[in-house]
This record gives C-alpha cells, sequence and structure tokens, in this order.
C-alpha cells in the first residue's frame, strides 16, 4: 500500500498543477490536452506578422481612418489579439457577446461589424486563415471604437444641444487601453468604461430585461380570462410556460393548473419587471406581458448615450436635478437622502445642463434682475406702466453708483447700465433662501413665492433657475453639521437681513437632462420630454 500511494502522489501532484494553470484560450491546460486544434494559429499569425496594414482601409472601410493609428499600436507584437489554436480566446468571447448585447445600451452591435463576426464565431472551424485575419482586426477595431463609445457616447452632445454644459471629465488612448488589456479581462475593462452614476446600471438593466422579454410577448386573446387559484385550462399551461421563462423560476411549465407556484411566479415576474406584486393580472401586468416595449428600450438607450456625455466621477455627496424629471434629489454614496419637487424653466427660458459645486446658502436673498429678463420683461412693463409697474413688485432700479433712480430714464439701448432689484421679503420673487454655485448662467436654486405651482404634475415655469419645494428643510440638511437647524435658520429668516453661510461639505451640483429617471421606489419610470429634445437625438443613433 505504501509504494502505491508514493506513486500516486507524484501524478497527482501533475494533475493539480495542470489544472491550475490556465491559457489563452480559457479552459484549463488539462483539458485542453484533449482538444483538437481548431484553427491554424500559425498560418494566422504568419499573415498578421507580414502585413504591413496597408490593406486595413479594404477590410474596415474608408470612415475608420482614425482608429488606423491605434490599430497599429495594438499589433507591436504582430501576431493574433483574438485567435488561438483553439478558436477564439475568452476575451474575444466576451467582447462579442457584450457587443451583441449592446442594443440595450442604445448603441447598434452593427457599428462594431457584429454581422461578421458572429458568422466567424458560429462557423470557426471551417473559416479560411484570410477570414480570420480580417476578423482579428475587425474585432481590434470593434474593441477600440466599442470602448470609445462607452466612454464618451457615439453622439457629440453640442451637435444635439448648442447650449449643452455637461462635461465628460475622462480620456480615452490607446496606451491606456493597451495597459488595461495587459492586466484585465475584457469583460471588466468595458464595465469600467461605462458611466458611474447608479442610474446608467439601473437603465440598463431595465432595458436588457425588456429585449428579453419582447421574445416572449403574448396576446390578450391568449391570457385566461377572470383567472383565480384553481383554474385549471391550455391557456394557463401556456402562461405557466412563459412565467418559467420571464420570472427567473423553476415553476413547471407542462402543468395546466394556475396553483401557489404560479401565483408566486407571477408576483416573482411583477417585482422584477416594476409593478406592484399583487399575484393579480391588473391593467399593469396584462400591458406588460402583451405591449411591445421597443419604444421604452429605444427611450432607455437615448438617455444611456446622455449619461455617457457626463462626468464619470462625481463627488461623495453631489445634488442631482433632473429637469425633466422637475425634481431636485441629494445623493450620498449612489443612494438618494433627500428628494423634492421643482419648478423648472419654461420653454422660452429652458433650463441650462452644467455641473458645478455647491458654494453657500443666502438666507433672505434680494433678487437683481437678470438681463434677459430686463430686456423682455421689465423694459415693455415700464414702457406700458412707467414707474408704476416696478412699484407694484417691489422692484427698485439704479444707477451703476447705486443710486436710486426714475425707471422712465431706462429703455432698450440703455438698460445694461442700470440695475433692478428686489428687496427680501415675504413677495420676493428668491423667498427666504437661496443656494449658490458658480457657473455662466447664473442659475441657482431657490424658494419662492408662487408656490401653488409644486402641487402641479407640469412644473416647468421658471425663468431658467430651479424653484425648489423645501428650501429650508433642504438647507438646514446640507448644513446640518453647523449650528444653522432648523430652530435656528427661522430665527436668522426672521430678522430680515441677508446673512450669507459658506457651505464647507463638498457637494457636487449637476444639472441633467433625461427622459427616464429612477423614482423613490427603484423603478425605472418615463418623464414627460419637456424641451422636445429625444427626437433630434433618436435621429442621430
Amino acid at each position: 500500500m505504501k509504494r502505491l500511494t508514493t506513486a500516486i502522489i507524484p501524478f497527482l501532484g501533475l494533475f493539480l498543477t495542470f489544472t491550475s494553470c490556465k491559457n489563452e484560450g480559457g479552459g484549463s491546460k488539462i483539458s485542453n490536452i484533449f482538444k483538437s486544434e481548431v484553427i491554424d494559429i500559425g498560418a494566422l499569425n504568419d499573415k498578421i506578422s507580414i502585413d504591413s496594414f496597408q490593406n486595413l482601409t479594404a477590410i474596415l472601410g474608408k470612415d475608420s481612418t482614425s482608429s488606423f493609428d491605434d490599430l497599429k499600436k495594438l499589433y507591436t507584437v504582430k501576431s493574433s489579439k483574438w485567435f488561438d489554436k483553439l478558436g477564439l480566446t475568452e476575451n474575444a468571447k466576451e467582447l462579442v457577446k457584450q457587443i451583441s448585447l449592446s442594443r440595450a445600451e442604445g448603441l447598434n452591435p452593427l457599428d462594431y461589424h457584429f454581422s461578421f463576426l458572429d458568422s466567424v464565431v458560429k462557423n470557426i472551424e471551417n473559416v479560411s486563415s484570410q477570414d480570420l485575419q480580417k476578423a482579428d482586426y475587425m474585432m481590434s477595431h470593434a474593441f477600440v471604437q466599442f470602448s470609445k463609445d462607452l466612454l464618451y457616447g457615439k453622439v457629440k452632445p453640442l451637435e444635439i444641444d448648442e447650449n449643452w454644459q455637461n462635461v465628460n471629465d475622462t480620456a480615452w488612448s490607446i496606451d491606456s487601453i493597451i495597459g488595461l488589456v495587459n492586466e484585465k479581462p475584457i469583460g471588466t475593462i468595458l464595465n469600467e468604461l461605462r458611466p458611474t452614476h447608479p442610474w446608467y446600471k439601473k437603465f440598463r438593466e431595465t432595458s436588457t430585461k425588456l429585449e428579453e422579454l419582447n421574445k416572449y410577448r403574448i396576446s390578450k386573446s391568449e391570457l385566461p380570462e377572470n383567472l383565480v387559484e384553481g383554474d385549471s385550462s391550455i391557456k394557463v399551461r401556456a402562461l405557466r410556460s412563459i412565467l418559467s421563462k420571464v420570472a427567473d423560476t423553476s415553476l413547471d411549465k407542462t402543468k395546466m393548473v394556475w396553483d401557489y407556484e404560479a401565483i408566486s411566479a407571477l408576483m416573482g415576474y411583477q417585482k422584477k419587471y416594476g409593478i406592484a406584486p399583487t399575484g393579480q393580472f391588473d391593467s399593469a401586468t396584462v400591458a406588460s406581458l402583451t405591449q411591445e416595449s421597443s419604444e421604452t428600450v429605444k427611450q432607455l438607450g437615448l438617455n444611456m448615450e446622455r449619461m455617457r456625455w457626463l462626468q464619470k466621477d462625481f463627488m461623495e455627496e453631489f445634488i442631482w436635478v433632473n429637469i425633466p424629471q422637475m425634481e431636485v434629489s441629494y445623493f450620498e454614496e449612489d443612494s438618494v437622502t433627500f428628494n423634492m419637487r421643482a419648478v423648472v424653466g419654461r420653454l422660452s427660458r429652458k433650463t441650462p445642463t452644467l455641473d458645478s459645486k455647491l458654494s453657500n446658502i443666502v438666507f433672505n436673498p434680494p433678487w437683481y434682475v437678470p438681463p434677459t429678463i430686463m430686456k423682455q420683461e421689465i423694459l415693455p412693463g415700464i414702457q406700458r406702466r412707467g414707474g408704476s409697474y416696478l412699484a407694484r413688485r417691489g422692484l427698485v432700479a439704479r444707477d451703476r453708483r447705486g443710486r436710486k433712480i426714475n425707471p422712465s430714464r431706462i429703455n432698450a439701448k440703455n438698460y445694461k447700465r442700470y440695475s433692478i432689484s428686489q428687496n427680501p421679503g415675504r413677495n420676493s420673487a428668491l423667498g427666504s433662501v437661496k443656494f449658490n454655485f458658480p457657473n455662466k448662467e447664473a442659475i441657482f436654486l431657490h424658494d419662492t413665492n408662487h408656490r401653488g405651482d409644486f402641487g402641479r404634475k407640469y412644473r416647468a415655469f421658471s425663468s431658467g433657475c430651479i424653484r425648489v419645494h423645501h428650501p429650508k428643510d433642504f438647507a438646514s440638511f446640507i448644513l446640518r453639521d453647523t449650528t444653522y437647524n432648523e430652530d435656528g435658520i427661522e430665527k436668522v429668516i426672521k430678522r430680515k437681513q441677508t446673512k450669507s453661510v459658506k457651505v464647507k461639505r463638498d457637494v457636487g451640483v449637476h444639472i441633467v437632462y433625461l427622459t427616464n429617471a429612477v423614482d423613490s421606489a427603484g423603478n425605472v419610470v418615463k418623464v414627460k420630454d419637456v424641451y422636445k429634445w429625444d427626437r433630434k437625438l433618436a435621429a442621430r443613433l
């Protein structure tokens, strides 16, 4: 027995050595010993080795010339990047898989040579060395372009909106990509290039689920009517079959009875797709099972493209104003810790998108009329009613030295020489609180004397700045580490004197435009395209 044990141990050690090592094509070395070669990797590497890359235009097309220098850097070592003797490497398989799923992110797989690459994957044993070389180059070009598009977006935002001011703070370079490829799997690299904001992940997950669900749509006529526990029919069996595929359940799809397991599967389906888990076929559930969701997927794609235009690294705490949603949210470590309704700019005075940092909070703020409002509203009012127009609104006109003047002196030619302001008070347009952050548009968050608008569903009524529903509570929340609690803020406001308080916390401010949002329950919802920007972007994608 001792001799047998002695003989087995070296063999066992050799076996463990083989099974613990990986090769380029994936799988263990011991398993690959028994695999036959799928392609002639030597012939492929020879073709790449002697190629001067002059034929890249013929392979990839003239529109790809901007990527040629990047591709040449990828092939510094002139051998295949995506194939080995066993066929596709694990990186290649993952890349083709991610490209195939890119439609769920608002991208088009065909932009990354998917048709050709998919045909190579499915027929790998019969592909010529010439087509393998073509596939290798196409795979490299697809990886370069796909990585750029995930990082920056496919469309340049200023081509859609000349006033777009959100800025992507990242930088793509082929050198950094090559470095990453040498360190990490392709799947990890691509995921790290995607936006980090939690909404992007939610949008992508929802879009992927809807794309999958579209494969199993059924008509209303196929749904059993007035279904209750214990019912049995062929339609119930068909419904169980659908639920077994879309509800992440092991439900028996051969049974014809609507039993407890089937009801539980329906509730699981409802939870998965953001529907109240009632276990009943309510209108929302019937619509989800029967209505094509391609338009919803397309809209989610538009908003994921917009999110790729945003900066990648957010502060640990930031204010998030989604214009179409007409809400203000405060994020801390990817979770919303404060949320309230907002009033945003009307169509003629759109609120701009921008990035900034909260600087101070002003209590009892005076209001200085911006030049645009001065020209478009105040001047016509003065021309109609003279000085009484300002007096009725608590407005005061001053010259550059701060001296009060007769408003009749102001006209369309000289109005830039004067300022018009409103003193703090109950009827002030800015209310009792103002939240400042530097930006060239002079945009800020503020209280208002028109509080009735917060009760409306549609709230695009402002002149560009953002009116907030609970300004005092929000100020107290932001200043929670200071002496300015709720009582302290009320005392300051009652004094009716202007008081500016510096915000010591690092708080980012991001005003964005997304026609999908995530509600308080964590569900992805559609919101009104208030500025009608979706159609223009859809045409470019």
